[in-house]
């Protein structure tokens, strides 16, 4: 039973693999690659998960309690992200070129077939690299799938379900015996019932999920031991707290993807609280010498996954503007080494108005002689060094002086 248990779920579950190594070997690269998106995965598992309730007679909220959320939620993030980098390689450089592996003698996993079409590409790692990147995702991901599926098949609420069964079947005689006046037959089912339902009760408190405890039934409660109700309370404020992270963690992400295509929301403002004018300041390129001095506290969501997202779209905004560098006298250290990251520095124009900046400053300094606007140009010329530029000749010039 057991195996039949896993090989139904695996053939539900493992559907868009399937079809993606399908279509492979078809040389239908488009279609392959949206056979396997993450809310296409997330599906067949949910229904893989139906299916062996379907099959078993467990309930389905307590195989998906036997899930392990967390490591499903990590394989995900970085299977869409490795699928959104192969499918750049595709549109970028394969969708009028693409050359298949001759079809293998007999049929390989997915991961296998987009090893053979990065094969193909092996001396090129713009295009190799994501394609194997991906290959190694949908194996793992593969792997994954099989573990569960052992453990669904040799899970309590498998189990129960059946018992569950058999009981149902002897409910008739066991009726018949009731009726009869058997006493005792009717104490056994009684006692039964009772350590089914507080093995229930037990496979929802030991999920790690706090909220997993919604999932039993009220005439299962009834039958709860003092120590199972004890628990059942204490979960319930531990379920609002996770609940509430996740929802603040959904609004994160909703913030940065909103950032990232340069459309506010009014929705935004919330979660992004006192830092809801730099933000839309970002998206409308509009940021001032100021936005330069914020701190490592600046924005929103700092506990969240999507944090550098939000950093990243502001330094890409920074380093764009030639305007906000051609008056710019600070920058933070935060910033400035943000901006020292690869493919994070100021564009040329940006780079050049800046140097203008310090430069012209420094020579006015220097012409003018004064104490204070000496020191300002000093300031004013630390900023190209922190962002680990060369020092334009006023600048030069201007130490020069200083020293003597």
């Amino acid at each position: 039973m057991a195996a039949k248990i896993q090989r139904v779920f695996l053939e539900v579950a493992c559907a868009p693999l399937t079809a993606c190594a399908t279509r492979l070997r078809a040389s239908q690269v488009r279609d392959a690659l949206a056979t396997v998106t993450r809310a296409k995965l997330e599906n067949a598992l949910h229904d893989g998960l139906t299916a062996v309730a379907a099959r078993s007679g467990a309930r389905l909220a307590a195989l998906e309690a036997a899930v392990p959320t967390d490591q499903v939620s990590a394989s995900m993030a970085r299977l869409e992200e490795a699928h959104r980098a192969a499918n750049q390689v595709f549109v970028q450089f394969l969708a009028n070129n693409v050359s298949l592996a001759p079809p293998a003698m007999q049929p390989r996993p997915a991961n296998a077939e987009l090893r053979a079409l990065a094969a193909r590409y092996a001396l090129d790692r713009h295009i190799c690299g994501p394609l194997e990147s991906l290959a190694d995702e949908l194996a793992a991901w593969q792997s994954q799938l099989e573990a569960l599926g052992e453990r669904l098949a040799g899970s309590r609420s498998v189990m129960v379900a059946q018992v569950r069964r058999w009981l149902v079947r002897g409910a008739v005689a066991l009726a018949a015996m009731i009726v009869a006046g058997s006493a005792a037959g009717y104490f056994a089912w009684s006692q039964l019932v009772v350590r089914a339902a507080r093995s229930r009760i037990a496979t929802a408190l030991a999920s790690p999920d706090p909220c997993a405890w919604e999932n039993v039934a009220d005439k299962d409660l009834a039958h709860a031991t003092p120590a199972q109700k004890k628990d059942y309370d204490a979960r319930k404020p531990r379920c609002a707290k996770a609940r509430a992270e996740r929802a603040h963690e959904a609004a994160c992400a909703t913030l940065a993807d909103h950032i990232d295509a340069g459309a506010w929301d009014g929705s935004d403002a919330e979660t992004a609280g006192a830092s809801a004018a730099l933000l839309q300041r970002t998206i409308a390129h509009a940021l001032d010498r100021d936005d330069l001095l914020v701190d490592g506290n600046a924005m929103p969501c700092q506990d969240s996954r999507v944090a550098q997202r939000l950093w990243d779209a502001l330094c890409k905004t920074a380093g764009s503007s030639a305007k906000l560098w051609a008056s710019a006298e600070r920058v933070s250290p935060s910033v400035a080494s943000m901006l020292r990251r690869p493919g994070f520095g100021l564009t040329p124009e940006a780079d050049a108005a800046q140097l203008e900046f310090s430069d012209s400053v420094a020579k006015r300094a220097i012409t003018r002689g004064h104490p204070d606007e000496l020191e300002r140009a000093m300031v004013i010329c630390q900023v190209r060094p922190s962002l680990g530029l060369a020092a334009g000749r006023g600048c030069a010039a201007l130490e020069r002086v200083m020293k003597k």
